[in-house]
């Protein structure tokens, strides 16, 4: 009887809580192969186009950030089925090799990356260095020497 009561109140209370308006979090706006680009991310996107090109119009702005969008997620899902990817060590070990190349520091060179979360800014870095290190392979994958023209170079 206890049981029951108990259910009971508690249905009760579920029932006389008000019903909560529905938030939309975020909506998709692309779809490319299984991946999804968001609205949030078309968005802050579009704003970065906007503020690299202050006579830009908004759609062409928005136009610009989707291709963009479009583009990176190709690149990363190619670049994911050739196995190219990257630790956090290597990601580490990048930001270095690039601090030394500009002399600065790793710190300095998230900290120059805008309006993000130091784990954003590292994600964005990390999907720089993989689109760089794909469309790398992709060109050494094309460039066929023979010894014989290695050679005459090289003297």
């Amino acid at each position: 009887m206890h049981k029951t009561l108990l259910a009971l109140f508690s249905s009760m209370a579920i029932l006389s809580v008000p019903a909560q308006a529905e938030q939309t979090l975020d909506s998709t706006a692309a779809v490319v192969n299984q991946a999804i680009i968001l609205t949030s991310e078309l968005n802050k996107t579009q704003s970065k186009v906007q503020r690299s090109n202050p006579g830009i119009s908004a759609l062409s702005a928005r136009r610009a950030a989707l291709e963009q969008l479009i583009t990176e997620s190709l690149v990363l899902q190619a670049a994911k089925t050739q196995g190219v990817d990257l630790t956090d060590m290597q990601l580490d070990q990048a930001l270095e090799r690039v601090a030394q190349n500009n002399p600065t520091t790793p710190d300095r060179i998230l900290s120059s990356m805008p309006g993000q979360s130091e784990a954003e800014k590292r994600d964005e870095f990390r999907k720089q260095v993989i689109m760089s290190e794909y469309r790398n392979s992709r060109v050494r994958s094309r460039i066929n020497a023979s010894d014989v023209e290695v050679d005459a170079l090289a003297n």
